[in-house]
């Protein structure tokens, strides 16, 4: 399982997921249940805009696979995984098995530690789990701005000001520009009044992928925002608990996995 974070693709880090007080807790307890659990690191959008990302966590699943003798890994069975920006990227890795457009360049490939021969390894997965994320960035570039009114987030991803994103730009970054019927089965979580990425992102790709004959289950948490933070922290905590228990669930579902 490849755990990619959020963070507006500015910020973030491994050990971070919304309201959860010890992520990496929750990552050891999924990986107590029988996976090989990796959370990535991905250069941010200050470092490098898209397709940046995108290269660094398809080398990061290349090279879990080469690795599959080392970790105890099953190369035939990978899932994805991640909230907000990380969603963004977990999701585009799962519809861009393959695309040559979106491999990682062999300076991505070859950096100290990392073999150059994984480029002939899989960047596929066999199911992806996203919270609250992007699919589609055509909406957000349009003519958005921070208060400070500096670019926001998704401008500065994708290295464009507000307005002046070219089609190339948004397509290369939008999972929904790369679904076909050979995508594998998406689970999407999101609150319904989430008011950093609208849930129409997630109700909108969940159609789309069923629209192309893709396995989508899409389950909307009422009375919560981004990172399913509720009115109460009582609300948060049973969102949050929702949401992972419902995301190990499907994983047990697409890895054939029995679970507890």
């Amino acid at each position: 399982m490849l755990f990619v974070h959020g963070g507006g693709w500015t910020s973030g880090h491994t050990r971070h997921s919304g309201a959860f007080a010890d992520w990496p807790g929750v990552l050891a307890a999924i990986a107590a249940h029988g996976y090989v659990v990796a959370s990535v690191n991905y250069r941010l959008s200050a470092e490098a805009p898209s397709p940046a990302a995108i290269h660094d966590v398809k080398a990061a699943l290349k090279w879990l696979r080469s690795e599959s003798d080392r970790f105890g890994i099953d190369p035939q069975r990978a899932v994805s995984f991640g909230g907000s920006a990380g969603g963004q990227l977990a999701a585009l890795l799962a519809t861009s098995c393959g695309v040559a457009e979106l491999a990682p360049p062999r300076a991505t490939l070859s950096r100290p530690g990392v073999d150059a021969d994984i480029s002939s390894q899989s960047d596929c997965v066999q199911g992806a789990a996203i919270w609250y994320g992007v699919f589609d960035f055509s909406p957000l570039v349009s003519a958005r701005t921070s208060p400070s009114g500096a670019p926001a987030a998704p401008n500065a991803y994708l290295d464009c000001a507000p307005g002046s994103c070219s089609e190339a730009a948004i397509r290369m970054a939008s999972a929904v520009a790369y679904l076909d019927a050979s995508d594998p089965p998406f689970m999407l979580i999101h609150g319904d009044i989430d008011r950093v990425v609208s849930v129409e992102q997630s109700r909108n790709f969940a159609a789309s992928l069923k629209a192309k004959g893709v396995a989508a289950e899409l389950d909307v948490i009422a009375g919560v925002d981004h990172s399913f933070i509720g009115a109460t922290p009582e609300a948060t905590r049973a969102a949050s608990l929702r949401a992972i228990t419902a995301t190990l669930a499907f994983f047990d579902k697409v890895t054939a996995r029995k679970g507890p």
